[in-house]
């Protein structure tokens, strides 16, 4: 409000160029306010030490709040403090201000109506780094094909991807072969011993694990 600034010191790191957020301008800040006529007073003071003022209000009828406002250094000079300060009977409030300079900072106190300085702060503005994203983890093509899915390689039960064991009961079986079937060895059910039993009485079955190195998304198998 009127009576009160913000002085911000950018003499450490000038910049060429600030843009000033100021958010709201109600209807006092509308041009040629008939009884409470405001602006926002902007005061650029350059590295030469001479300064810049400059009035904003908003057109007529116009009821957005907020107005972006950018000030640029003439050639050869740049901006070392800039201060904002209410003219009228409105109120304001700064949003944000920015520089071109990256990595840029500076000091600023608030001053209110009655002349109270507040303690001096700095804000540091610093553009971030643009990276290239890392990938990690892709997704690749695995497969595993075993006996008789295993045509191209003469229906073999080995896989460079996949690794093969049996048992019953935790304890390790061997695994029984006739032609291109694979069974686990032992009779736990009065059948034929190169099969994969299930004993009534237990209630387990003898296991025939396949490993793979990698997860995969689908499987299939044939029974015989």
């Amino acid at each position: 409000q009127e009576g009160e600034s913000i002085t911000i010191d950018m003499s450490q790191r000038p910049s060429e160029s600030v843009t000033l957020g100021l958010d709201g301008m109600g209807g006092y800040f509308e041009e040629n306010h008939a009884q409470h006529p405001t602006s926002v007073l902007i005061t650029v003071t350059y590295d030469d030490g001479t300064t810049h003022q400059q009035q904003v209000t908003k057109p007529e009828g116009d009821n957005s709040l907020f107005k972006e406002v950018t000030l640029i250094a003439p050639d050869g000079s740049t901006i070392t403090h800039v201060e904002v300060s209410t003219i009228g009977d409105g109120n304001w409030e700064l949003r944000y201000l920015e520089t071109h300079t990256p990595d840029d900072s500076f000091d600023y106190r608030a001053v209110d109506s009655d002349n109270n300085v507040s303690e001096e702060q700095t804000v540091t503005l610093v553009e971030a780094d643009n990276q290239a994203p890392d990938a990690i983890n892709d997704p690749v093509s695995f497969s595993v094909a075993l006996g008789s899915l295993n045509e191209e390689n003469n229906f073999a039960w080995q896989d460079s991807g996949a690794g093969i064991s049996a048992s019953y009961q935790n304890s390790e079986r061997e695994i029984t072969e006739s032609g291109g079937d694979r069974g686990v060895s032992g009779d736990e059910n009065g059948g034929p011993g190169a099969q994969i039993q299930f004993n009534r009485e237990t209630g387990e079955s003898e296991q025939f694990t396949i490993e793979l190195d990698k997860p995969v998304t689908s499987f299939s198998f044939e029974a015989v």
